[in-house]
């Protein structure tokens, strides 16, 4: 299991879309991602030669 710390940058960015408007479920779409990345499952397109320490 991994801890998730988000950045402050992250934080800001979340809130500066969040105001737009036009992002109504973008709380719904990171929770998503964070539950899976907190359980070790990477989401995402592999970098390839990227290795995890």
């Amino acid at each position: 299991m991994y801890t998730i710390i988000p950045t402050e940058k992250f934080k800001s960015d979340i809130e500066y879309y969040e105001s737009k408007k036009k992002y109504k479920h973008i709380d719904e779409d990171i929770g998503s991602v964070v539950k899976d990345l907190v359980k070790g499952n990477l989401v995402g397109t592999e970098i390839p030669r990227f290795t995890l320490k």
